[in-house]
């Protein structure tokens, strides 16, 4: 199955599309674009930029130097921007989600964190730059099952890289590297 156009993606970029089952790379010098039906993404070193999405699994990205997308719609993600980095969208539709940035890393957030009803709803932005949180007071009907958003939005280090993280029924964590 041929992935769509990307821009920025050159002959070297890494392209993979599997109907199951998981995806490991290496290394990824000129980028990566991964699918997958099921399975466990994991990308130890990338530069440029990484495109990832699972329907189902967990997403592993350790180092990337570059903007990151990724997206599971069950599972947790932990990524890790290194070097100069760029923007970083990470999306799960019931995980975990981490983030670590390097020293230095100015970046504009958007964190949102929606939990339904009948969850926990005890879930947590963790982050180092003192944002503000609020949770809205209502509960929102529009996505199926009721629910509410705590959200936290804010610069850190004077702005940059635009970093936008949304899950359901899970955590936050953006962590800074000394």
């Amino acid at each position: 199955e041929r992935l769509a156009e990307l821009d920025g993606a050159t002959a070297d970029t890494v392209q993979i599309s599997t109907m199951g089952g998981p995806i490991r790379i290496k290394e990824a010098p000129e980028g990566a674009q991964l699918h997958t039906m099921g399975g466990d993404i994991r990308v130890a070193e990338a530069e440029r930029f990484v495109k990832a999405t699972t329907m189902g699994g967990d997403i592993f990205l350790d180092s990337v130097d570059g903007w990151i997308d990724a997206t599971t719609y069950g599972g947790d993600i932990q990524a890790a921007v290194s070097g100069q980095g760029g923007d970083v969208t990470l999306v799960s539709m019931s995980g975990d989600i981490t983030l670590h940035v390097p020293p230095g890393f100015g970046m504009d957030l958007e964190l949102e964190i929606g939990f339904t009803r009948n969850s926990s709803q005890q879930y947590r932005i963790e982050t180092d730059f003192g944002l503000k949180q609020s949770v809205t007071p209502e509960w929102d009907h529009d996505h199926g099952t009721p629910r509410k958003y705590i959200r936290s939005t804010g610069t850190a280090r004077g702005g940059g890289s635009r970093v936008k993280i949304e899950t359901i029924n899970g955590n936050i964590k953006v962590i800074s590297g000394k």
